[in-house]
C-alpha cells in the first residue's frame, strides 16, 4: 500500500473532522441550524472529503478491486482510481455494475455526495431536508476472455447516448460472397444489408417505502441500503427488460422478442446437446458465442444431472466461480423462463443509456412524512437495449422442459 493512498486518506479524515468540528463548534446536529457561512464552510470541507475519498485507494486496493471486476491479471497496471493504464491490454469497453461489488463503490459515492451537497454527515443523526444526488451510472472494465461475469446485465457492454432517442444500424442480411477471383473476372458481391432502427432510452425508476431517519444516521447504513435496496431494484427491472420486454410504449423490446434472433429446438436429446447446438448454429453464422444465460432451476437441474454409473454429467463439484458449459460461461437470470436459455455473442448488442447518470433524491416532503421524522428514497436512470446483430443471439428451448 503506497504512501501516496495513506497521505490522501489522512487528508479527507482532517476534512471531515475539520466539518464535524464546525458542527461540534456550534453545538447542533443540523446543517440548518448553523449560519450561513458555518454551512459554506462546512460544505467545503465536505465537498473535499468527497473529492479526495474518490482518490484515496491505493494502487494495491484499485488493482485488487479491478481484478475482480474484470479478472485483469497482476501484471497488467491500473492507475489509482483502478482505471487501466493506457497499453495494458485491458480489454475496451464497459459493462453495467449496478450489482456485486462494483455496486459498492457506487453505492459509496452516492452516499457521500449525498453528505457533501446536503449537509449530512457522519453522527449529525438524520439525512437533512431533501435533495437529489446525480451520479454517474455505475460500469467496470469489459470481462475479458476468459474470466466470469456475475450476471446478464456485467455481459453486456454499455454505451452512453448524446441524446433520449437516437438512430442505430442493424444487419438484417448477410450473405459473404468473398472469393479468389481470375483476371478479368467480375467480382462477386456480398450482400450484407444494413438497416437503421430507432433507439430509446426509457425512465427506470422506484420509490422507497417511508424510512424512518435515524435508520440512516450514519455512512454505513446509508450505504447498505442504497446498494441493497435500490441498485438491486433497478438492475432487476432493467434486466427483465433486456430480456422479455414486448417493445410497447414505455417498454424496451428484450432479446426474446426481437426478430432476426436465431432459434434451436432440438425435440430429442438432452439440455447439454442442445446448448453444444447453439453454439454450432451462432459459429455457423459468424460469430462467437460469449456466454449462456439460463433460469436457476435449469442451472441446477445441468449441475446436478447424473449418467447411468452415477457420476455428474458435468464435473463435480462445478466451481461456483466459474460456471461453464463447453467452455463458455454461464450466467443465470430468474427473470428468464425455466424451459429457456439463450447463447449469444455479446458483441451482437449493448445496453444504452443517457448522459444524465443515476439520480437519488431524498425527500421528507411527501403527505405526513415531516410529522412522522420519516423520509423517501427516489432511484431512477434512463437505459435502452440495442440489438445490431441478431444471428449473434440464439433462443434456446431445453428439451428437458418440452
Amino acid at each position: 500500500m503506497s504512501n501516496n493512498g495513506f497521505s490522501l486518506r489522512e487528508r479527507a479524515d482532517r476534512a471531515y473532522k475539520a466539518a464535524q468540528d464546525i458542527f461540534d463548534a456550534a453545538g447542533v446536529t443540523r446543517a440548518d441550524d448553523l449560519s450561513p457561512q458555518q454551512q459554506n464552510e462546512a460544505r467545503k470541507h465536505l465537498q473535499e472529503h468527497d473529492r479526495l475519498s474518490k482518490l484515496s485507494k491505493s494502487a494495491d486496493e484499485a488493482q485488487a478491486n479491478f481484478m475482480k471486476y474484470a479478472g485483469i491479471p497482476d501484471d497488467q497496471a491500473t492507475d489509482m482510481n483502478g482505471n487501466p493504464v493506457v497499453g495494458s491490454g485491458i480489454a475496451k469497453g464497459n459493462v453495467l455494475a449496478l450489482t456485486g461489488t462494483g455496486s459498492k463503490d457506487f453505492a459509496r459515492i452516492v452516499a457521500s455526495k449525498a453528505i457533501a451537497e446536503h449537509g449530512t454527515i457522519q453522527g449529525a443523526k438524520a439525512i437533512v431536508g431533501s435533495g437529489a444526488t446525480v451520479t454517474d451510472v455505475p460500469v467496470v472494465s469489459s470481462h475479458q476472455l476468459g474470466t466470469q461475469p456475475v450476471n446478464l446485465l456485467r455481459l453486456l457492454n454499455f454505451v452512453k447516448r448524446e441524446t433520449p432517442s437516437y438512430r442505430y444500424l442493424r444487419q438484417v442480411t448477410r450473405t459473404n460472397s468473398a472469393a479468389i477471383v481470375a483476371p478479368g473476372a467480375t467480382k462477386p458481391t456480398s450482400t450484407y444489408t444494413i438497416a437503421p432502427y430507432d433507439g430509446k432510452v426509457e425512465v427506470f425508476a422506484h420509490l422507497s417505502e417511508p424510512i424512518d431517519k435515524y435508520l440512516l444516521q450514519d455512512m454505513d447504513g446509508l450505504e447498505r441500503f442504497i446498494q441493497i435496496e435500490m441498485l438491486i431494484g433497478l438492475n432487476a427491472a432493467l434486466e427483465q427488460e433486456v430480456l422479455n420486454g414486448d417493445g410497447t410504449t414505455g417498454h424496451l423490446r428484450g432479446i426474446l422478442n426481437t426478430s432476426g434472433i436465431q432459434t434451436v429446438a432440438p425435440t430429442t436429446g438432452d439440455d447439454l446437446t442442445a446448448l453444444r447446438s447453439a453454439i454450432t448454429q451462432i459459429e455457423n453464422a459468424g460469430y462467437v458465442t460469449s456466454a449462456f444465460v439460463l433460469n436457476p432451476l435449469d442451472w441446477q437441474a445441468l449441475e446436478t444431472a447424473r449418467n447411468t454409473s452415477g457420476a455428474f454429467d458435468l464435473e463435480g463439484p462445478i466451481d461456483r466461480a466459474r460456471p461453464r458449459i463447453w467452455g463458455v460461461p454461464v450466467v443465470t437470470s430468474s427473470r428468464l423462463a425455466a424451459g429457456t436459455a439463450l447463447a449469444l455473442d455479446t458483441a451482437a448488442l449493448d445496453v444504452s443509456t443517457d448522459r444524465s447518470g443515476i439520480e437519488t433524491k431524498w425527500s421528507d416532503q411527501h403527505g405526513d412524512l415531516f410529522s412522522k421524522n420519516q423520509i423517501v428514497c427516489r432511484m431512477e436512470g434512463r437505459f435502452g437495449l440495442d440489438v445490431y446483430l441478431p444471428t449473434g443471439i440464439a433462443k434456446v428451448t431445453l428439451p428437458s422442459a418440452a
